[in-house]
């Protein structure tokens, strides 16, 4: 049985990834060859904790180097990391019959302009320009990270 979901909403509001957008094996390949370079124990079968902000991962594992020193080297090999970042099943075809203006994307990935590429050429049959009225929020150093829902508030504004 088949039902017709109807939501009455000024507009959407979406995480990245992992809603959007996949990039679970460049997480884990990138993290894993930063915990090799900062020599951390048994690196290659390292596993990310999701939905801890990336300098408290650094923090953890590594107490006694400069934290925004590593977190640069993982943003960087994040960025670096596209090989298998991929949309997800359903989000072109959601994305193309939603008006563009009326939903928007926020992210604590490093990665987020590699993400918004991909989203915009989803919208192939629409402006890229006007693929979700701005780019995704992700402010350097000025919000809070996962849980806490600073980038989803300051997106929505």
């Amino acid at each position: 049985m088949s039902e017709t979901v109807v939501v009455k909403t000024k507009g959407l509001l979406f995480d990245m990834d992992g809603v959007l957008i996949s990039s679970i094996g460049s997480v884990r390949r990138s993290w894993r060859l930063w915990a090799k370079m900062y020599g951390v124990p048994d690196a290659e079968n390292y596993e990310v904790p999701h939905g801890m902000r990336a300098i408290e991962i650094v923090k953890s594992l590594r107490p006694d180097i400069d934290a925004k020193d590593g977190l640069r080297v993982i943003e960087d090999i994040e960025v670096a990391d596209t090989d298998d970042l991929k949309v997800l099943p359903g989000v072109k075809r959601l994305l193309e019959g939603l008006p563009p203006e009326r939903w928007a994307c926020a992210t604590a990935s490093a990665r987020w302009k590699n993400s918004a590429s991909m989203l915009r050429r989803t919208r192939s049959r629409r402006s890229t320009a006007a693929w979700l009225g701005r780019e995704p929020v992700n402010p350097p150093g000025g919000l809070r990270g996962p849980p806490c829902p600073d980038g989803l508030i300051a997106t929505a504004a």
